[in-house]
């Protein structure tokens, strides 16, 4: 029996070591013969790509293949599925760690560095072409496409690679026109247009955000609030310290609380009655440790917002946020007869999720049928065209000020809430250490290498990412309509980044400031 069992272990062993992992092409030299006293850089360089590959998924992936109808369809292929190796042109380069403080962090949904990117970036390389996958699909309408020529140059290259099926991108300097660009399908043979309604996923949090800022403004609240204070029953089992802004920083202790419902998150009070019942985690201090909240913070959040202004949430980010910014088609759930309206025009875009062959992978469920559209889920379930999202990043950029002169936020309030807040904590869910605001990353590489370090924003599930630049006055919103997991998407994310700034003359304007910061 222990002979069999040994042999069993020693068979399973050595299969996981033959297992194919893609390790950069300057780790994968020597490590069978590198040992840390030998190759110290190497081996930290190893050890951050595990970490970035393995332990740190994306903040959304424990739901990466949820569906509201209950069919909890997941497998284990189709959860963050990770490539399988070979490599592509122009891919950034990871550069041997020159010490243990350049660890790999999560940003805002994105695996990144806290301090800006070491990459060598090779900005007009492209994807190698695939013959097996079908060309970049024609595009749709955009405006002003010819001055995001790169741009569109990156998002034709996944394409091509079956790795993105449509994208929108919308992007605004202060004092400068609006590019829209729309590129791909939004289903087969559909073209992607400029006002299809993109799920957001988690750059839905910045609804949220706003939303309490308004409050804070209105002296309804404070960040300091206890939770209890405002939602009675959720103060027990140990939660009874959790404030606003633990809820703000995802530092509450309560990640998993709302797990037993993430294939039902449009039962918006079910899902609201286990939280209040869940316990805090064991041996977490509130505030004292870092971990991302996927959803169960911003139903909170979003409730804290019903109880103390009457109104849902869904009406309330309508009727405060979304309307006077001019963001008419977007929502965070909406009505029966909304959704058929826009389904029955073929303007709510589908959201796959893809391995790196391009194949799709998990449940067949796209996010398109009506109980996930229409559900009320305030940390995920955004929906709307990237040109309209793009007015509430400008917004901020603007200090509380929208395009058309409406105030939505106090100055002093947009400070609060866009200034390094949770500096240098570890992140025990994703396994990374990041800096954030109050409900937003800060310095995250995902915004590529020109991008200043005080950049602020959130990104989505694999798939979207929404920024402002306070240094080069730039507020971008990036949209895809594929999941293809975490590593392929946060290089996706750089390079389309990239491209923007190169594309709006930007390169290289104030990135001595990032430069300094590595140094």
């Amino acid at each position: 029996m222990a002979q069999a069992l040994s042999s069993w272990l020693h068979e399973k062993l050595s299969r996981r070591r033959s297992r194919a992992i893609a390790w950069p092409d300057t780790e994968r030299k020597g490590r069978r013969s590198s040992t840390p006293s030998s190759r110290p850089e190497q081996v930290l360089a190893m050890r951050a790509e595990v970490v970035r590959r393995y332990t740190a998924p994306e903040p959304d992936s424990e739901l990466a293949h949820y569906s509201y109808r209950g069919e909890s369809e997941k497998s284990d292929d189709a959860i963050d599925e990770l490539p399988s190796g070979g490599s592509r042109a122009s891919s950034p380069r990871i550069l041997p760690l020159r010490s243990p403080k350049d660890k790999l962090l999560h940003c805002g949904g994105k695996v990144a560095p806290c301090t800006p990117p070491r990459t060598e970036y090779e900005p007009h390389a492209t994807l190698e072409p695939n013959a097996s996958r079908k060309s970049a699909a024609p595009s749709g309408t955009d405006v002003a496409a010819p001055t995001l020529v790169k741009t569109r140059g990156v998002i034709e290259a996944y394409i091509a690679q079956g790795l993105c099926v449509g994208a929108q991108v919308s992007t605004k300097v202060e004092g400068k026109e609006q590019h829209d660009l729309v590129v791909g399908e939004v289903r087969e043979n559909v073209p992607m247009q400029k006002d299809v309604l993109m799920h957001m996923m988690s750059t839905t949090k910045v609804v949220g955000v706003v939303a309490i800022g308004q409050l804070l403004d209105r002296k309804l609240i404070t960040i300091n609030d206890r939770v209890a204070k405002h939602i009675p029953e959720f103060g027990k089992f140990g939660k009874e310290l959790i404030r606003i802004e633990h809820l703000l920083t995802h530092t509450a202790g309560i990640p998993y609380a709302d797990a037993a419902m993430w294939t039902k998150l449009h039962m918006t009070d079910e899902v609201l009655r286990v939280i209040y019942d869940s316990k805090l985690e064991h041996g977490w201090q509130p505030g004292r440790k870092a971990g991302y909240h996927a959803y169960s913070a911003w139903f909170l959040l979003g409730e804290i917002v019903r109880r103390v202004d009457g109104r849902p949430f869904e009406q309330y980010a309508m009727e405060e946020i979304f309307k006077p910014l001019g963001m008419t088609d977007t929502h965070v759930g909406m009505s029966h007869e909304q959704f058929i309206k826009y389904s029955d025009a073929g303007l709510i875009a589908e959201l796959w999720t893809r391995n790196a062959q391009g194949a799709t992978v998990g449940t067949a469920s796209t996010f398109t049928s009506e109980a996930e559209v229409t559900g009320c889920v305030p940390g995920a379930n955004g929906r709307g065209p990237a040109c309209q999202w793009l007015r509430l990043f400008e917004m901020l950029l603007r200090e509380g000020v929208g395009r058309d002169g409406v105030r939505l936020l106090n100055a002093s309030t947009v400070k609060k809430l866009t200034r390094r807040f949770r500096v240098g904590m570890y992140d025990i869910v994703q396994g990374i250490q990041c800096d954030w605001t109050l409900g937003l990353f800060v310095g995250s590489s995902v915004v590529g290498p020109h991008a200043s370090p005080d950049s602020y924003g959130h990104g989505g599930s694999q798939s979207s990412l929404g920024w402002c630049d306070p240094l080069h006055k730039l507020s971008a919103v990036i949209v895809c309509n594929t999941r293809p997991g975490p590593k392929i998407h946060h290089e996706r994310a750089v390079r389309i980044a990239t491209a923007i700034y190169e594309d709006l003359g930007l390169a290289g304007n104030g990135n001595d400031s990032v430069t300094k910061q590595q140094e």
